[in-house]
This record gives structure tokens, C-alpha cells and sequence, in this order.
């Protein structure tokens, strides 16, 4: 990842940056609020195949559905978000990488959903949930950083289970978390009807513990859960692997034309341009 200038930066706000992803998506961010991590594009790089309409719970700057769109993963997203100041920005984001059309950002809390957004209308959800429970880890001082760290707003349990409404049957939710969290968030989906269908771990080097664990479900299946092989961040000798590349610079996909239509009630498709 890499800044923008100011001069492609355009109309930034007060306190914000212009960061660039993938090559050539760029990302509007706070500067000293919250900011993505890596384990936003390790969540992307693991989602298999094209999603005609994906869900991303607690979406912040939008940079999951943003990658997913730009890389040809997904035909049509949404982003929830409580707090408004990050929904704004995923909106400006998505305008100013013309993904606007594909891509609806709804102010809300994922433990009690919008009614206009309808429960089993999405083929994929993902989630970087908080990776902190309250009361572990050093406190952040920032509110809004503190709110994606912190299980303030939401615990593992409730992004599964928001997952498990908002999922056609046989839908996949796709997260990333904290290697610590595996056993509960394998107990999570299993609660809520959703198999483990694959699990990989992603390591620094090999010779160091992992640091995320993404793991795939599907809902009303008894799919068996299938163990890859890990995602090596370096090589023996330092360098960067090359999947690990692979999934911080994407091809770019081709973009749906026509969208399929917004499982989002309310929601007006706006025109080109």
C-alpha cells in the first residue's frame, strides 16, 4: 500500500489520506483513526470464485467489497457500518474508484439490521470482526479505532449470527480473525447452522506462529471442512512469497456492466456518471 498524491487525493476532508491498494484503488482513511490492516486484502485473496451479491458486516473505509468489485469477486456489494464518519468515507471511496454503482453503504449496527436490508438476500457475507474482547489487550485511546478492535459493538457471535440471517441457504460467510478465536468462532457457525468449509492459516514466515486464521462457511450444509495449506507472508530468506503478492496486487476483474439488482429495499441504482 502505497499514498496517493495530493494531487489525485482531490477533495480530501480534514484529517483524512488517500491511500492506494491493489495498484490502483484508492482508499479514503482517516489519519489517525481507524485504518484497514493487511488482514482486510488476506480476507479478499481468500474468497473463492464470483459472488453476485456480498454483504460485509462492519465494513469501515469499505476496503473488502471495494477489492472484491475491483477484482472481479463479487458483481454487487453492501457495506454496514455504525459509525458515520467510515460510511461516509466508503461512499467517497466508491465514487471516486467508479464503484459507486455497485456498491450501497447502510449506517447501521449489524446486531439489529436496517429493515431495508433484507434478511437472506446475499450469497456471500464477510467479516474482519473486532479481533479484542473488552477487557484484553491494551484499551485504545482513539473511539473510533477503538470500536473495530474492541468487541464494543458486537462479539464474533453476533457477526456469525448477523451472517446467518442476511445469507441465502448455501451462502458463504468468509472471516478473518485472531488465531486465539478459532475454537470460538467454529463453535459460532456451528450454532448458527453454518459449516466450516475451509480453514487456512496465514504465517509470517514458516517458522513463526500464525497471526490470522480465515476460515469459509456455508449455511445449511454438511459440507466437510477442508485444511489448506498456510499463507506464507516471507520466504526463508525475508522475501516476499509470491501468493502473498498474488493477494496484495490482484488481476483486475471485469466489472458487471449491469449490476444485478440491489438486494437492498429503497435503494435507486444511480445512472452512469
Amino acid at each position: 500500500m502505497r499514498r496517493a498524491s495530493q494531487t489525485r487525493a482531490g477533495r480530501l476532508r480534514a484529517g483524512e489520506t488517500l491511500d492506494r491498494v491493489c495498484g490502483a484503488l484508492d482508499i479514503i482513511q482517516a489519519r489517525d483513526g481507524y485504518r484497514f490492516g493487511m488482514e482486510a486484502l488476506f480476507l479478499c485473496g481468500f474468497v473463492a470464485g464470483r459472488a453476485e451479491c456480498v454483504l460485509d458486516l462492519g465494513t469501515g473505509c469499505g476496503i473488502i467489497p471495494l477489492v472484491l468489485l475491483w477484482s472481479g469477486k463479487a458483481r454487487r456489494a453492501t457495506g454496514i457500518e455504525l459509525q458515520e464518519a467510515m460510511c461516509d468515507r466508503a461512499r467517497r471511496s466508491a465514487r471516486k474508484n467508479g464503484l459507486a454503482r455497485h456498491f450501497v453503504v447502510i449506517e447501521g449496527d449489524i446486531r439489529t439490521p436496517p429493515t431495508d436490508l433484507p434478511a437472506g438476500g446475499f450469497d456471500l457475507v464477510t467479516a474482519n470482526p473486532p479481533f479484542f474482547e473488552i477487557g484484553r489487550g491494551r484499551t485504545c485511546p482513539n473511539a473510533e479505532r477503538a470500536l473495530a478492535r474492541e468487541e464494543r459493538c458486537g462479539t464474533l457471535q453476533d457477526f456469525v449470527s448477523a451472517a446467518h440471517r442476511m445469507l441465502v441457504p448455501r451462502g458463504r460467510l468468509v472471516l478473518v480473525f485472531s488465531p486465539r478465536r478459532l475454537e470460538s468462532a467454529l463453535q459460532a457457525c456451528r450454532s448458527e447452522g453454518l459449516s466450516p468449509t475451509r480453514l487456512r492459516f496465514v504465517h509470517p514466515r514458516a517458522d513463526l506462529p500464525p497471526r490470522h486464521v480465515l476460515l469459509e462457511a456455508r449455511l445449511a450444509t454438511r459440507s466437510a471442512l477442508d485444511i489448506e495449506p498456510p499463507l506464507l507472508i516471507q520466504d526463508a530468506d525475508g522475501h516476499a512469497t509470491a501468493e502473498f503478492q498474488a493477494w496484495m496486487y490482484p488481476a483486475r476483474g471485469r466489472l458487471a456492466q449491469k449490476p444485478p439488482p440491489s438486494p437492498v429495499r429503497g435503494v435507486r441504482v444511480p445512472s452512469p456518471g
